[in-house]
């Protein structure tokens, strides 16, 4: 009789909530699972996380910068913050440099209102980056 391969489960603190995930799961998708939004820009699950552009960025107790979240793994007793005032203020800066050299507004968002960049910048209050000439 064949048996099932056991799959390691470790817990961590998302948000201040006990969070049970398989061994090797991003803290992007282990925030998912109790339905932390985490924004992000470069993530697609068809491909390999590169963390390209750095706005899933969160708060890893004990570490002295911000993590983004495609890419680092869940380890075993890990505290995460999604949205502390940090996280906060880093998303809203890589926003406002990102759209400093995006068309404002982008055809796409002018006709479909679907640019997921544009989209961010509403979230986070960006109405201009300072950088724009």
């Amino acid at each position: 009789m064949a048996t099932a391969e056991s799959v390691e489960t470790i817990t961590l603190n998302i948000d201040g909530e006990e969070v049970a995930v398989p061994a090797g799961t991003t803290l992007y998708n282990a925030a998912r699972t109790i339905g932390a939004e985490i924004p992000t820009l470069c993530h697609d699950p068809k491909l390999e996380p590169v963390g390209v552009c750095r706005v899933c960025v969160v708060e890893v107790e004990g570490a002295r910068v911000l993590a983004p979240s495609c890419c680092r793994t869940a380890e075993k007793g890990m505290a995460v913050r999604t949205d502390s005032e940090r996280v906060r203020r880093s998303r809203n800066m890589l926003v406002e440099l990102l759209m400093a050299d995006h068309p404002a507004p982008c055809g796409r968002h002018r006709t479909t209102r679907d640019c997921d960049l544009e989209l961010l910048a509403e979230r986070y209050s960006v109405t201009h980056s300072r950088l724009a000439s």
